[in-house]
């Protein structure tokens, strides 16, 4: 089977969540003997392209970029720069148009790239892109959305929290619009599905659940007080530390002062230098991070999708604490993880964690074989694309 993958996110270096997300479903995709090119619509010529050229091979990765914009694009993008700079988003955001980011010829480029290639599958990451599918409606090829996330009203999220929406949100109407263009959407987990198939009533597009294609993987046991975070640079991940390091961290210290809080990955650039807080900066491999921690945190407080630092804590085999939002598709008869709002709550949990290692021990080997079940079943939906295309 051959596929097409149409992004603006490159795979590597692998370090925010998305691209792990679509660098593992690469990996899966060529285990299973599927022959892939990769598209990356994008302008960039730096390291990122170099890598990911090279992952994918110089036969299987092109690169499409045309700066075109309507005069009504450009209009609402100075209206929600305005609008941003004055604070009004923070209560009243102009939202996007499901086709505003959509690059002018890409459909022509992919035809182009089909008469030689001849694909069964094309699969478009975010549906930024999706009116490619509606000008290749001619095509007898198999059309699918990674939605990765849902965006209709995403704005709300951060205006709950009196912050400025940030990348994409759009409406209901206009996300059903976009996805309504494929045949199939992949939702990253069973709540999103549900949302996805409501709205989608009445189209011939179906949805399939595919979450983080992860393997458990454990990390170096620690028998220190050694609790950390690793994220990307974004408004969740930063938002998440602040609260944490105002509200929870100071909890901590008092009661446990021998503990060290460590924060790794590009979110380590922007947030304050607050007391107890050691910053590793970027990691090269993820391994740095999860060796040197006895308990993983995750205290995002607002998004949606999957939280892959979720997925990836517990495949590392480190007890996690987290948020409601931070456990977002996660479910399990045994306990996986330990969910807590409260910074009280957060922080006596952590401290509990830390001193207590057959507790520790006790919820790892939960969380190993969940994600042992949990990877193999994504795996399995994963393959049963191949359905799809030869029935």
């Amino acid at each position: 089977m051959r596929l097409l993958i149409v992004t603006e996110i490159l795979t590597h270096p692998t370090q925010m969540g998305n691209q792990q997300r679509i660098y593992r479903e690469c990996l899966q995709m060529k285990k299973k003997g599927w022959e892939i090119d990769f598209l990356y619509v994008g302008k960039a010529i730096d390291k990122g392209v170099f890598l990911t050229r090279e992952f994918f091979g110089e036969r299987h990765f092109f690169q499409y970029y045309r700066e075109s914009m309507s005069i009504k694009t450009q209009l609402k993008r100075k209206m929600r720069k305005y609008i941003d700079d004055k604070g009004i988003s923070k209560f009243y955001a102009l939202k996007y148009g499901c086709d505003e980011w959509y690059i002018p010829g890409l459909a022509d480029k992919i035809r182009y790239l089909n008469e030689k290639r001849k694909y069964d599958v094309l699969w478009l990451h975010y549906m930024f892109f999706s009116k490619t599918l509606q000008d290749l409606n001619d095509f007898p090829i198999l059309k699918i959305i990674d939605t990765h996330d849902k965006w209709a009203n995403r704005n709300r999220i951060f205006q709950k929290k009196k912050a400025i929406p940030e990348y994409f949100y759009t409406t209901v109407r206009q996300e059903r619009k976009a996805l309504s263009r494929a045949d199939l959407i992949i939702a990253i987990q069973e709540k999103e599905a549900e949302y996805f198939k409501k709205i989608l009533k009445g189209t011939n597009t179906n949805v399939l659940v595919i979450g983080d294609l992860v393997e458990k993987r454990p990390s170096s046991n620690c028998n220190n007080f050694y609790y950390g975070c690793i994220g990307a640079k974004n408004k969740p991940n930063i938002l998440g530390l602040e609260w944490f390091c105002t509200k929870v961290l100071p909890i901590i210290l008092k009661k446990c002062p021998e503990s060290k809080f460590i924060v790794a990955g590009g979110v380590c650039d922007c947030i304050s230098d607050y007391p107890g807080v050691y910053k590793l900066g970027k990691v090269k491999q993820l391994e740095d991070f999860y060796d040197n921690v006895k308990v993983a945190i995750n205290p995002i407080q607002n998004g949606t999708g999957l939280n892959i630092k979720t997925v990836e804590s517990l495949a590392f085999g480190k007890p996690l604490v987290t948020t409601s939002i931070g456990a977002k598709g996660i479910s399990s008869k045994e306990k996986v993880l330990f969910k807590c709002d409260e910074p009280d709550d957060f922080a006596d949990t952590i401290i509990t964690l830390l001193k207590n290692d057959e507790l520790c021990k006790y919820i790892v080997k939960n969380a190993q074989e969940y994600i042992e079940n949990y990877n193999k079943m994504n795996v399995e939906i994963l393959h049963s694309i191949e359905d799809y295309v030869y029935k």
